[in-house]
């Protein structure tokens, strides 16, 4: 039954129809995932008792110190700084003393080249670095040598060692 006024309108609204929604809101959801997530990762104590045992390092080839051009990588007195030597020792007059990375990259290439020139049978550049020595001073020291045109046909081998000073 319906009640309608004198212009006959309906004066009672008449149901809406339910429309099914299809698509799910998953937002706030993914909201409490992250916050669990984080909660747990926050919230949660690493177990040394489950500490990861590393491999021992593998050792390659032997390489002769006597049949190869060193390069020893040291650090300094002062911290944060390091010396680089041409040769096999850490004596004053082995020092490069060039402070500018490119300088430095200059006057070991020089030494390089000069070393492999009057000994034409080395075939290998051998870095001697102590442990705490950084990757950008080797990779200096690396850029130096391969701005030698005889060391392009040589190899680099790089030698670390945590006790030894130099």
């Amino acid at each position: 039954m319906t009640i309608q006024n004198e212009t006959g309108i309906s004066l009672v609204p008449s149901r809406k129809k339910m429309t099914e929604d299809t698509e799910m809101d998953i937002t706030p959801m993914i909201d409490i995932v992250f916050l669990l997530l984080s909660f747990f990762v926050v919230g949660s104590k690493m177990d040394p008792q489950f500490a990861l045992e590393l491999p021992k390092a593998v050792y390659g080839e032997a390489i002769s110190d006597k049949l190869s051009v060193v390069i020893v990588v040291k650090t300094s007195e002062i911290p944060g700084k390091f010396e680089i030597f041409k040769g096999r020792g850490t004596e004053p007059e082995r020092l490069v003393v060039a402070t500018d990375p490119i300088a430095q990259e200059q006057e070991i290439a020089d030494f390089v080249e000069k070393e492999l020139s009057t000994r034409p049978d080395v075939q290998v550049v051998m870095i001697k670095a102590e442990a705490m020595v950084t990757t950008g001073v080797i990779e200096t020291v690396k850029r130096g040598i391969s701005q030698s045109d005889m060391a392009q046909s040589r190899r680099i081998f790089l030698g670390t060692d945590e006790g030894a000073t130099y």
